[in-house]
Protein backbone atom coordinates (compact mmCIF):
# COMPACT_ATOMS: atom_id res chain seq x y z
CA UNK A 1 0.00 0.00 0.00
CA UNK A 2 3.09 2.36 0.56
CA UNK A 3 4.80 1.83 -2.92
CA UNK A 4 1.36 3.11 -4.59
CA UNK A 5 1.18 5.93 -2.37
CA UNK A 6 4.93 7.04 -2.84
CA UNK A 7 3.70 6.35 -6.67
CA UNK A 8 0.61 9.01 -6.43
CA UNK A 9 3.23 11.61 -4.49
CA UNK A 10 5.69 11.49 -7.23
CA UNK A 11 2.95 12.03 -10.09
CA UNK A 12 1.63 15.15 -8.23
CA UNK A 13 5.00 16.83 -8.04
CA UNK A 14 6.26 16.08 -11.31
CA UNK A 15 2.74 17.07 -13.05
CA UNK A 16 3.95 17.84 -16.87
CA UNK A 17 6.20 14.64 -17.35
CA UNK A 18 4.37 11.57 -18.97
CA UNK A 19 2.95 9.16 -16.57
CA UNK A 20 4.95 6.33 -18.71
CA UNK A 21 8.58 8.02 -17.51
CA UNK A 22 7.27 8.28 -13.91
CA UNK A 23 6.46 5.10 -13.64
CA UNK A 24 9.58 3.62 -14.97
CA UNK A 25 11.64 5.80 -13.20
CA UNK A 26 9.83 4.59 -9.70
CA UNK A 27 10.04 0.82 -10.88
CA UNK A 28 14.14 1.56 -10.64
CA UNK A 29 13.64 3.24 -7.59
CA UNK A 30 12.31 0.20 -6.20
CA UNK A 31 14.44 -2.18 -7.60
CA UNK A 32 17.65 -0.20 -6.97
CA UNK A 33 17.05 1.55 -4.23
CA UNK A 34 18.31 5.64 -3.66
CA UNK A 35 22.58 5.78 -3.02
CA UNK A 36 23.31 6.64 0.14
CA UNK A 37 25.01 9.94 -0.47
CA UNK A 38 22.02 10.98 -2.49
CA UNK A 39 18.30 13.06 -1.62
CA UNK A 40 15.60 10.79 -2.88
CA UNK A 41 13.55 14.02 -4.87
CA UNK A 42 16.86 14.52 -6.38
CA UNK A 43 17.68 11.04 -7.05
CA UNK A 44 13.78 10.56 -8.40
CA UNK A 45 14.37 13.28 -10.95
CA UNK A 46 17.82 11.89 -12.36
CA UNK A 47 15.86 8.83 -12.80
CA UNK A 48 12.91 10.64 -14.45
CA UNK A 49 15.48 12.50 -17.00
CA UNK A 50 17.55 9.77 -17.60
CA UNK A 51 14.55 7.95 -18.58
CA UNK A 52 12.80 10.65 -20.74
CA UNK A 53 16.61 11.20 -22.34
CA UNK A 54 16.81 6.99 -23.43
CA UNK A 55 13.68 7.93 -25.59
CA UNK A 56 14.54 11.06 -27.30
CA UNK A 57 18.09 9.49 -28.45
CA UNK A 58 16.20 6.53 -29.50
CA UNK A 59 18.90 3.91 -27.64
CA UNK A 60 15.99 3.05 -24.57
CA UNK A 61 14.75 -0.45 -24.72
CA UNK A 62 11.10 1.35 -23.96
CA UNK A 63 11.48 2.60 -27.87
CA UNK A 64 9.03 1.31 -30.32
CA UNK A 65 11.45 1.10 -32.90
CA UNK A 66 14.15 -0.84 -31.39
Amino acid sequence: MEVLRMDKIFKQLYPGVKEEYLERAFEKLKKNGCPADEDLMTWFGKLVMAEILEDALGNGKHDENN
